[in-house]
């Protein structure tokens, strides 16, 4: 089995290479400026081009893109944009032209995240574009051509990632290597069209 993982030098990515390790399958390293092969995701040509050196695989998983995270008074419409256009379009087009490279009964896996659902300051942007991938993966599912699967993993903030983003009000956070059983739920299980949540516990008062 021949797996692209997009993103695969970060928080995320790290964990799901350390979790995909027990099965027999080949793991290729993909970042911006890391891993084996390079690919923006901002770039249509980029995406065409890492598909055309990878040649026919199995399933990819992205764990890859950003966004504005700041106030809502400072978030201008070119920072939402430039978030749209990493996130989400970024991730949507990793599906769109792959779709065309993935053998069939392969699979996609995306990353959202709870604010698309679940408020917090400073995350305007990010629950715009974490919804909108959900919503992207539930309906493309549905129409996806060869068997593919698609599905989309819904992380909250991680143990790892407290640092940079600070503890969660109403969750704990959650350990990367139980939001990376999430992905491997998409891999070793044939479940297609499903925001798998890997949410923290809720804090108690």
């Amino acid at each position: 089995m021949k797996i692209i993982l997009v993103g695969a030098n970060g928080t995320i990515g790290q964990a799901i290479t350390k979790s995909l390790s027990d099965l027999n399958a080949e793991i290729i390293a993909v970042g911006q400026n890391s891993g084996e092969l390079q690919v923006n995701i901002t770039s249509e040509e980029s995406i065409k081009a890492l598909f055309e050196k990878v040649g026919p695989f199995d399933g990819l998983i992205s764990a890859a893109g950003s966004g504005y995270y700041g106030p809502l008074e400072k978030m201008s419409a070119g920072e939402a944009i430039k978030g749209l256009g990493n996130k989400l379009m970024g991730q949507v087009n990793l599906v769109l032209i792959g779709k065309d490279y993935i053998n069939a009964g392969g699979f996609f896996t995306l990353t959202s995240g709870n604010l698309a659902e679940e408020g917090n300051v400073n995350s305007a942007n990010l629950g715009m574009i974490n919804g909108a991938l959900n919503g992207f993966v539930v309906n493309a599912a549905l129409e996806m051509p060869k068997n593919i699967r698609l599905n989309v993993v819904s992380p909250s903030v991680l143990t790892e990632s407290v640092a940079k983003y600070g503890e969660p009000e109403n969750r704990e956070s959650i350990p990367g290597e139980e939001v990376a059983a999430a992905y491997k739920q998409t891999v070793t299980e044939k479940i297609n069209g499903q925001v798998l949540k890997a949410y923290g516990k809720l804090k108690t008062v």
